[in-house]
């Protein structure tokens, strides 16, 4: 999932909960740690093999089909392969379209991390691929659909159409009313969760618990990648005291804490039990946001990106390994 890069100003920013940084980063090989900078990528031509699912951006796909599958047995409801296909296609097309903005909008191409250069190097390409995965989900839509279905997926499309236009035509107006990340954690879980309020009248009150939950931690997530990618050691957040937000990095820890008990504590909480199992999955994704937290000094930037969405892949692939 993509991270925000929206901060504000706070004297907790120089002292962030981390362990001391380490000169060398752990499981990636030396010559694939960067620092983010523009000069680092120039030096390495081509990004190692494990980034390109991030710079293709089919990390944000890969949750939703995934989470998407444990929502849908947990309530008991059959997710077709055109759901799916629909959901992913959708998932990427909005990453890959924000992502080209970035690119196009941003005047600091220094600061740009590798995902935003690679669109803005294949643009044309890329613009050539929406158009078929449009058509595609057009196509899907009318055919595979209900309409009750095709209408909920319309009404999401034009919030989602509606927020990033905000966010780039005018400048940033939807994070004034509510912190982007908590915005796209929203949008993303009900999203992933679609087929749960599309195909009933009502949604089972054991539902929303583990729906909200999952949307704090989509949240979190995004959190964390935009804090891990701007300010990733001490020095450098003494270093960018006046950076808005920078004080967010000592409350990752915490808030990852408290969304990982809070879902343990909601687990007696149902009593169908149909949801228990993802929202174990949610509360393993938080513990494992926290650890990579504690320790993220010892990761590249990139390194840390791509771990943050392997979590939700993990913690989803454990939920559908219990439902089985």
């Amino acid at each position: 999932m993509p991270a925000s890069d929206t901060f504000s100003d706070s004297k907790a920013a120089a002292q962030p909960l981390s362990i001391p940084a380490q000169p060398l980063p752990i499981g990636f090989p030396r010559g694939v740690a960067s620092t983010g900078t523009r000069s680092s990528r120039v030096a390495a031509a081509t990004p190692p093999w494990w980034l390109w699912w991030n710079i293709l951006s089919l990390d944000a796909p890969t949750v939703a089909v995934i989470w998407a599958a444990v929502f849908a047995r947990a309530a008991g409801i059959t997710v077709r392969l055109s759901d799916e296909i629909t959901l992913g296609l959708a998932v990427g097309i909005i990453y890959i379209a924000d992502r080209l903005l970035d690119g196009w909008r941003s005047a600091a191409h220094a600061a740009l991390q590798e995902r935003h250069l690679f669109c803005a190097r294949h643009r044309t390409a890329l613009l050539g691929v929406l158009v078929p995965a449009s058509s595609a989900i057009f196509w899907i839509s009318t055919h595979e659909m209900t309409a009750r279905e095709a209408q909920a997926g319309l009404i999401l499309a034009a919030i989602v159409a509606a927020y990033i236009v905000g966010i780039h035509a005018v400048r940033g107006f939807p994070a004034r009313l509510l912190p982007k990340e908590l915005s796209v954690g929203i949008l993303f879980a009900a999203g992933t969760t679609l087929p749960l309020w599309a195909q009933s009248a009502t949604i089972s009150p054991s539902a929303w618990p583990p729906m909200i939950l999952f949307a704090l931690l989509c949240a979190l997530n995004c959190l964390s990648i935009q804090y891990w990618e701007n300010v990733r050691s001490i020095e450098t957040t003494r270093q960018t005291a006046r950076v808005r937000g920078a004080w967010k990095g000592n409350h990752i820890f915490w808030l990852s804490a408290a969304l990982g008990i809070a879902a343990l504590t909601i687990l007696p909480v149902d009593r169908s039990q149909s949801f228990a199992k993802p929202i174990t999955a949610i509360s393993v994704a938080a513990f494992l946001l926290l650890f990579l937290h504690l320790f993220r000094n010892r990761f590249s930037r990139p390194a840390l990106r791509v771990l943050a969405d392997a979590v939700l892949v993990a913690a989803g692939l454990f939920a559908l390994l219990l439902q089985a």
